[in-house]
C-alpha cells in the first residue's frame, strides 16, 4: 500500500507549542537532501536566530508548516 501526500488541514490549538528541536531536526534533514532552510523558515515565518535560544518553544502549528514546506519543497 503506498502512501498518499494529503496536505495537513487539520485545525491545531494555537497555544500549544513544544521546544524547538523538532523543528531544527527538520531543517538538518531538509539541509542533507539540498533545500534551502532559510527559504523554509520565510515560508513559515520564523527566523532562524529565534531556534538557538535556550529552551525556545515554538508553536506545534509552526512545526506542522514547516514539516509541510519542506515535504511540499521536495516533492514527497
Amino acid at each position: 500500500m503506498a502512501c498518499q501526500k494529503a496536505p495537513f488541514t487539520a485545525k491545531t490549538d494555537a497555544h500549544r507549542t513544544i521546544f524547538a528541536e523538532p523543528l531544527i531536526a527538520i531543517l538538518h534533514t531538509a539541509e542533507q537532501i539540498e533545500l534551502d532552510q532559510e527559504e523554509l523558515l520565510a515560508d513559515i515565518d520564523l527566523d532562524i536566530e529565534i531556534l538557538s535560544l535556550p529552551n525556545k518553544r515554538c508553536s506545534v502549528q509552526q512545526y506542522f508548516r514547516l514539516y509541510q514546506a519542506a515535504a511540499d519543497e521536495k516533492g514527497n
